[in-house]
């Protein structure tokens, strides 16, 4: 998925898995706003943020799984600038 920047997203009851990408391996979010509710991120890779790459904005993780990601910089999360609420 991708987050497309000035846009607040919000991203639910989903399931991404086996993802890959130079920065975020399940979803890449560049200045924007992004809430990951009830979801499941698995077995992504990445060289930035294994699941998520949130690239200013902030970030809203409530209820997920992150699990089997990797990645050189951010395992599961890379948010190299914004905040985050987890």
């Amino acid at each position: 998925a991708f987050v497309t920047p000035g846009d607040d997203v919000s991203l639910s009851g989903l399931t991404l898995t086996q993802g890959s990408a130079g920065e975020g391996g399940a979803i890449l979010s560049r200045d924007a706003d992004l809430t990951i509710t009830d979801m499941v991120l698995a077995g992504n890779r990445a060289t930035s943020g294994g699941a998520v790459f949130q690239g200013g904005g902030e970030l809203y993780v409530e209820r997920c799984v992150i699990s089997d990601n990797a990645a050189q910089y951010g395992g599961a999360i890379a948010q190299p600038d914004g905040g985050a609420e987890i």
